[in-house]
């Protein structure tokens, strides 16, 4: 109990985070306190209570509890039960049965050891001494010492379940050694099984009839306690999720009247012969859809793909009615009441998981549509094979999983001709028509051929989108020495008022040269190269301020002559392009200099007055970033290439995008669709804006596969509708 003690306050530090209100964090904070005082006591109280439970064992009464811990009565009269006892008891009684089907083997052959000390007389499982039964209703009866509310407890106590009671296999192995030490059953072998219609175990019967397998043992797993086997007693995360959502479909299941003839929800129903698997399976064969439903595109009458189909709003409405419809025919081909309890499960977790097929956020309407024709073929696979609902390896499970992901990103409502629609419709058509159930085969051939046409569709989009990098990192490049060379020429021209040709010439004709020279070294402007490139920049404005200066208006012919030559040296590199700017330039040039100072003069002033363009209106600056828009910002720079993300368009629809790259000189961000082409370009603030504004949205990527997230999420909702307290990750 010390590592449970150890890890109650932070969490419920955890829980005071998320709570809405300071008075509630405060509650917490309170409760903390409460039992790190009380604690001494409660750990006191809680020894007493296992004391005096060994003590009754060996007078050879019952343990006596308050109330009771294991339920007795499958009709739980909630009437008369307080509501927070009835969460207490739910789950206390949650905790016993987790421990219980963890060290089953344990338990059992501490049980039939502890029997044979009663003189072989059965010892039910509330009067183990030191059994989950015994451990729970101690702690509860020494937790009530801190008085704590309902919520701070039952956080109490899943800590208690994780650290002590999860961990408990080493006292009954204790216990069974010390007993085998004395000479009670020494040469005990547990030899038992699950009948997984009802969850009881039993001595195997000697005869070989026995029961079918449990599910857990249908799926691979060895049932081994700790100690016995590879793995030990922990049960992995896929047998302890649907163990959990079993225990809560059964609790569920107990109060619908639909179930009240059923012998395994009603011990007073009478005894009837069950529905075999082969049977069930004909009957979900039977309400199988045998083609896709009518809202679904299909080739026009000269074979034509459409591109796009008009959903009604209410088609994922009419997907969820139908998959209903489904299940109430199978059971008007079957007695609900005959079928194993098991398999009842099954249907009900099949169903849900379509359901949950159903809310995935970003998965088109239409995939949705089409996903759903697989209700009856996976729910015939689950009840053929168990293994369907806890290994996430199973191939129906992938095929399902792959499914969905792609779908997510391959499939567009605007284009269905692009991506994996029609070869997705192709192969559940083929399963709806093939699969028989001995035939799962068919699911293996439509994983691979779904597989390979993703991974050709990923292979071409990674070209695509390798090429629109290389163009925008070009284009980005090109930019860049473009501002650099205007940058160097404007900063000698200073706020001169030049002619046309002029003009033309230093921002056309030169402005390429110096960009080719950017381009090919980025470094250049440290280099004698660029120093001559300038010397030319110089020479022109020189020339064009001795046409007004008397002083040097006599050295223009000689330095008109150098500054030719040096020009059309210059513009070797560029071909004949930019001979026309050339020769306007010292046309100009040199009929200023025919002419007097005096002369030139107004016609320079008419022609730069001509030339000078109107002045750029000068850009509103935008608006500084909120302190909300700020973190965005801060995000944004950590977020990796590749990370997805949801946009509204100017109509407020939502399109998906990838982030390809960010532009280290103008910050702006490039996005590509699922095929690798460029999308759209949003600098980097305005997506700030955007995100802070709710136009925006990084799409989650989930690393969990969507089957296993989907059990999780059945998980969730039967604990919610049953008023079960979820235990804290």
């Amino acid at each position: 109990m010390t590592e449970m003690f150890e890890q109650m306050e932070p969490a419920m530090l955890d829980f005071a985070e998320m709570a809405e209100t300071n008075q509630s964090q405060l509650r917490f904070v309170e409760a903390i306190n409460i039992v790190k005082a009380q604690r001494e006591s409660v750990e006191h109280k809680f020894r007493e209570e296992i004391t005096r439970g060994f003590k009754e064992f060996l007078q050879g009464k019952p343990i006596t509890y308050p109330v009771d811990v294991v339920e007795k009565n499958a009709q739980i009269e909630l009437d008369i039960v307080e509501y927070d006892d009835l969460e207490q008891r739910i789950a206390i009684q949650n905790i016993v049965s987790k421990a219980h089907n963890k060290w089953f083997k344990e338990i059992y052959a501490l049980r039939q050891r502890l029997s044979m000390l009663r003189g072989g007389k059965k010892l039910p499982e509330e009067d183990i001494p030191a059994g989950p039964a015994h451990i729970a209703s101690a702690f509860q009866i020494a937790s009530d010492l801190f008085d704590l509310e309902q919520d701070k407890l039952l956080i109490l106590y899943a800590l208690f379940d994780k650290f002590v009671l999860t961990e408990s296999g080493t006292i009954f192995e204790s216990i069974n050694s010390r007993l085998i030490d004395a000479g009670i059953f020494p040469n005990f072998k547990v030899d038992i099984e699950i009948n997984p219609r009802t969850g009881e175990i039993r001595e195997k019967k000697k005869t070989g009839s026995g029961f079918e397998p449990s599910a857990k043992e249908a799926a691979g797993g060895t049932g081994k306690g700790k100690g016995e086997g590879e793995g030990g007693g922990s049960q992995s995360l896929g047998d302890e999720l649907f163990d959990n959502i079993r225990s809560m479909l059964k609790s569920k299941r107990k109060s619908d009247p639909r179930y009240k003839d059923h012998p395994d929800f009603n011990p007073a129903a009478a005894n009837v012969q069950m529905i075999e698997t082969p049977a069930l399976a004909s009957a979900i064969t039977n309400v199988q859809p045998k083609q896709s439903a009518s809202y679904l595109p299909e080739a026009n009458s000269e074979g034509e793909l459409p591109q796009t189909v008009e959903l009604d709003q209410n088609l994922i409405q009419e997907v969820r009615q139908t998959l209903v419809a489904e299940r109430e025919r199978l059971f008007t081909e079957v007695d609900r009441n005959k079928i194993p309890s098991a398999d009842l499960d099954t249907i009900e977790m099949v169903g849900m998981l379509f359901e949950e097929v159903l809310n995935e956020k970003h998965l088109p309407n239409i995939a949705k549509a089409l996903i759903s024709h697989l209700h009856t073929p996976i729910l015939k696979v689950a009840v053929i094979d168990h293994k369907f609902l806890v290994d996430n390896s199973h191939i129906s499970r992938r095929l399902i999983n792959l499914m969905v992901d792609s779908g997510t990103q391959w499939i567009d409502e605007e284009d269905l001709r692009k991506g994996i629609y029609y070869p997705m419709q192709d192969l559940i058509k083929k399963i709806l028509a093939k699969f028989k159930e001995d035939n799962l085969g068919v699911f293996d051939e439509a994983y691979e051929s779904l597989d390979k046409r993703i991974s050709d569709l990923v292979q071409k989009a990674h070209i695509v989108e390798t090429r629109t990098q290389e163009a925008s990192r070009g284009r980005e490049r090109l930019e860049s020495a473009r501002s650099r060379a205007h940058h160097a020429i404007e900063k000698k021209l200073g706020d001169r008022s030049i002619p046309h040709a002029l003009d033309r010439f230093l921002n056309h004709a030169w402005l390429d040269k110096l960009i080719l020279m950017l381009l090919r070294d980025p470094d250049v402007e440290q280099t004698r190269e660029w120093s001559d490139a300038m010397v030319v920049v110089d020479k022109v404005i020189w020339c064009f301020d001795a046409c007004t200066d008397p002083e040097t208006h006599g050295q223009l012919p000689i330095a008109i002559k150098e500054l030719k030559t040096l020009v059309e040296e210059g513009l070797m590199t560029l071909g004949e392009y930019h001979q026309p700017d050339s020769d306007e330039l010292f046309s100009m040039l040199q009929s200023y200099a025919d002419k007097t100072v005096e002369e030139a003069a107004p016609s320079i002033r008419k022609d730069a007055k001509d030339a000078a363009s109107p002045k750029a209106v000068a850009r509103t600056r935008s608006k500084p970033l909120s302190g909300k828009e700020k973190e965005i910002l801060e995000e944004l720079k950590e977020l990796e290439f590749g990370t997805w993300f949801e946009l509204d368009d100017t109509s407020g629809n939502s399109y998906r995008v990838k982030l390809s790259w960010l532009s280290p000189v103008t910050r702006k961000c490039m996005f590509v669709d699922s095929s690798g082409v460029q999308s759209s370009v949003i600098p980097i603030d305005s997506l700030a804006r955007k995100m802070g504004a709710g136009q925006a949205r990084v799409i989650e990527q989930h690393k969990v596969p969507f089957v296993d997230r989907a059990m999780e999420t059945i998980k969730n909702i039967l604990g919610k509708a049953l008023g079960i307290q979820q235990a804290p990750a």
